[in-house]
């Protein structure tokens, strides 16, 4: 498939201007969106999948298993995702979401974070003050 037909496609669905595009396709500070872009077009399935793995009190009802899928664009999968999506989970999934696109721009074998794999929603659960705590695994699908 042509570039062209990439920043076409591009161009509609982030509803960007002509101009926009052309920044997009020129820009020397656009590089790294250009890989990305590029990226996610050799990807076009990849999404970033956070696993449940422990839940203590959830006010969203999670339980252990249940999976928040976000593709590529950073959009929930809402048909794939929990019926109650916690913002105290989401927001935590966000850097993850950066090193699946760095993964993603660089083309890579295995688009899954390395090292730090986990993360917890922003309640410190109910032993330390809060109300409930939710882990996560985080993984990249293609």
């Amino acid at each position: 498939m042509s570039e062209e037909k990439m920043y076409k496609a591009y161009q509609k669905f982030f509803n960007f201007t002509d101009e926009q595009v052309e920044q997009l396709k020129n820009a020397p500070e656009k590089e790294h969106h250009r890989r990305v872009l590029k990226g996610f077009w050799a990807n076009p399935q990849a999404r970033m999948v956070a696993t449940v793995v422990k839940t203590e009190t959830c006010a969203a009802g999670h339980k252990v298993g249940d999976r928040y899928v976000i593709r590529a664009d950073g959009i929930v999968n809402k048909e794939e995702s929990p019926e109650n999506l916690c913002l105290g989970a989401l927001f935590t999934l966000y850097p993850f979401l950066n090193v699946a696109y760095e993964r993603i721009a660089e083309k890579m074998d295995d688009l899954s974070p390395k090292g730090i794999t986990h993360t917890s929603c922003a309640d410190c659960g109910f032993g330390d003050g809060g109300f409930g705590r939710v882990v996560m695994r985080v993984t990249v699908e293609k």
